[in-house]
């Protein structure tokens, strides 16, 4: 099965990207630069985070990492 990403969902992997350390990376960072860069709401960002982590495309942890 290929997964088909839009627009948006392609945003947030980039901002994801733009963001990256070595010690990974926080959800609050992510919508910093998607607001920024892609005029998303927080929501828009949370629910397209949820959408990639279900297709395991990113995995979080408890505390938004």
């Amino acid at each position: 099965m290929t997964l088909i990403l839009d627009e948006e969902e392609i945003g947030v992997l980039e901002c994801i990207k733009e963001a990256q350390t070595d010690r990974g990376v926080h959800i609050r960072d992510i919508i910093k630069k998607a607001k920024a860069g892609y005029w998303m709401s927080r929501s828009k960002v949370y629910e397209i985070v949820g959408y990639l982590e279900f297709h395991e495309m990113i995995k979080t942890n408890k505390y938004g990492n």
